[in-house]
């Protein structure tokens, strides 16, 4: 996390490219939420609220897409870091 707050995303580091290389971003955090996972149990989990550059691509839907990736490092920007822990009801 501290890399990415400070240099921002890099797509280097996608080594999983489901849809081709980048970086992805929903646009619905549940989506994000099922790759999270604690360093430990009972710790918080942490995701990114990020403004993604227009002229991204939408991947899983060409009409209403979900799913967004950008190879370019400056194609999003970190803008909120979130805690919360997964087990909360």
């Amino acid at each position: 996390m501290p890399q990415i707050i400070v240099n921002g995303f890099d797509p280097s580091y996608n080594v999983r490219s489901v849809y081709g290389p980048g970086v992805y971003f929903a646009n619905k955090a549940q989506y994000s939420s099922g790759y999270m996972f604690a360093s430990r149990p009972g710790e918080p989990t942490f995701m990114f609220l990020a403004d993604v550059l227009m002229g991204t691509k939408g991947v899983d839907n060409h009409i209403g897409p979900g799913i967004f990736t950008t190879v370019h490092a400056d194609g999003a920007f970190p803008r909120y870091m979130i805690a919360f822990h997964k087990e909360a009801r």
